[in-house]
């Protein structure tokens, strides 16, 4: 009599030594592969032990000549089969689109040209544009932070600061002596400036009206 898939036998009908059997064999099965995996283990653990230790004497340079001779003959295999899988994988895939040259280089082009004169795109241009005040920006921050980061400059003594301090009767400082004493030296320089002109300019005056008198009292005589 034929069962169309799987026929399982009723658990009324199976005596307790099938049921032991069965278990028997589950066991011994469970034992085999538990024992199949060890086994595997030890020698997955055993090749990289031998592979570890191979590295380290290769390293160290212990190698014997045949071993030696052997590690090469595998790396030219290994390379040439690495060749290999990147050209194939390389010609199953699609052709790269041209590529697109960056943000960079396109600034960098659009400066080089700005910079030899050569005319530009009005999308060029809005490109320079942004990019120079970009850069601008930059250096403001820049110049920020170095004013932020140096000390406060002292204020600086201004002769007026210095006439008002005298004028007032404070005393000055050494700095404000020094000024006060050049403002003098300036002031009195230029008043003898102005006495000279002066003295040059009166005694031209004085020379021209003598010439003019001179010059008009043969007419008084003839008269």
């Amino acid at each position: 009599m034929n069962f169309i898939g799987a026929f399982e036998v009723p658990a009324e009908i199976v005596t307790p030594l099938e049921l032991a059997e069965q278990r028997r064999i589950q066991e011994e099965t469970a034992a085999h592969d538990k024992e199949m995996k060890e086994r595997e283990q030890a020698r997955y653990d055993k090749r990289n032990q031998e592979k570890r230790e191979f590295t380290a004497r290769k390293k160290a340079g212990l190698l014997t000549p045949e071993e030696a001779e052997a590690e090469e003959q595998r790396l030219v295999i290994n390379r040439a089969w690495q060749k290999e899988w990147r050209d194939k994988r390389k010609a199953a895939e699609p052709p790269k689109p041209p590529k697109q040259p960056s943000k960079k280089a396109v600034i960098q082009d659009i400066v080089a040209r700005n910079k030899e004169g050569l005319p530009l795109t009005p999308e060029e241009t809005e490109i320079y544009a942004a990019h120079r005040e970009k850069e601008n920006e930059k250096f403001r921050k820049r110049r920020a932070r170095i004013k932020a980061s140096e000390p406060p400059k002292p204020k600086k003594l201004t002769i007026k600061a210095v006439l008002e301090q005298r004028k007032e009767g404070l005393p000055l400082t050494a700095e404000g002596e020094e000024i006060y004493k050049r403002f003098r030296e300036n002031r009195n320089e230029k008043l003898r400036d102005y006495n000279r002109e002066y003295q040059r300019e009166y005694m031209r005056e004085r020379r021209e009206k003598a010439k003019t008198e001179a010059a008009d009292l043969p007419m008084a005589a003839n008269q």
